[in-house]
């Protein structure tokens, strides 16, 4: 033990990182931005919604639904109820360090993934309608877009951490008959940013309160579709989380039901 005599003073250095690595913690925050360098920081989960029309109640009918699994699978989650497109930029460009204020410039503690991103709101195979001002697929990463200060970000361009599951529940973003043809908006999410797995509808999707599901009533469509990002184009499956049980079969005549579910469960709470 040192002991430090009357009039003398000693220096006590406490290693916050590890001088020898850019992430001392592993966790895919780098130290440089890290508040705690030597702790593993946690995943997230966001919930964005749409505004309704008037009179309607679909989008929080569903939206409450997928609140509610979250809830029971203990996953750490944020809701954010927005109307315009300038709105979900803010929260994109936050979707690292969000911490409950869309106007936070303060340094919080970053997370190390978003584990499922879930979009419930009006839609088509080339928009996301969030009430008064959508997001359009050629935002995502239209190198060729003259933009300015006033014109929308690209959304790759702001992009500052992995997202495992973007899932859009809203209708016809993975529809391939507009002029956009395979290059919808579920599409151009999956090819473009960092994503693991896009979900959408090729189809107008509904959701029914009575019996807690999805459904779709397009026998000719896709359905819910998941893209996979491959290292060329996306990997497109139609129909997946169809579920027809004997329960539901008078249901299921007359309408395509699909069990809502939330894809990634690698983030719970504590």
């Amino acid at each position: 033990m040192q002991i430090t005599e009357i009039g003398q003073s000693n220096t006590i250095a406490i290693m916050n990182s590890d001088p020898n690595s850019d992430d001392s913690d592993g966790d895919g925050v780098l130290d440089a931005e890290d508040g705690r360098p030597w702790v593993v920081n946690r995943m997230i989960n966001y919930l964005v919604v749409g505004q309704d029309r008037p009179g309607e109640s679909p989008i929080d009918d569903c939206a409450d639904y997928y609140e509610e699994l979250l809830k029971k699978k203990h996953m750490p989650r944020y809701r954010l109820e927005i109307s315009t497109g300038n709105e979900f930029y803010y929260l994109w460009s936050r979707l690292d360090s969000y911490h409950g204020d869309l106007e936070s410039e303060e340094l919080l503690p970053r997370y190390s993934i978003v584990d499922n991103l879930i979009i419930v709101c009006h839609g088509s195979s080339e928009i996301l309608d969030f009430g008064q001002t959508a997001l359009s697929n050629k935002m995502i990463h239209d190198d060729d877009l003259n933009i300015d200060f006033n014109d929308p970000m690209i959304l790759g361009d702001y992009q500052k951490i992995h997202i495992n599951v973007i899932d859009l529940q809203a209708c016809n973003c993975a529809n391939e008959d507009s002029e956009y043809g395979k290059y919808n908006i579920a599409h151009e999410l999956c090819a473009n940013l960092d994503v693991e797995t896009v979900y959408a509808w090729d189809t107008e999707c509904k959701f029914s309160t009575l019996l807690d599901m999805n459904y779709y009533e397009d026998s000719d469509s896709d359905g819910y579709v998941k893209y996979t990002k491959t290292s060329s184009e996306p990997n497109r499956v139609p129909n997946v989380d169809e579920h027809r049980t004997i329960l539901l079969f008078f249901v299921s005549w007359c309408y395509n039901p699909v069990t809502p579910k939330i894809h990634s469960l690698l983030s719970s709470e504590g």
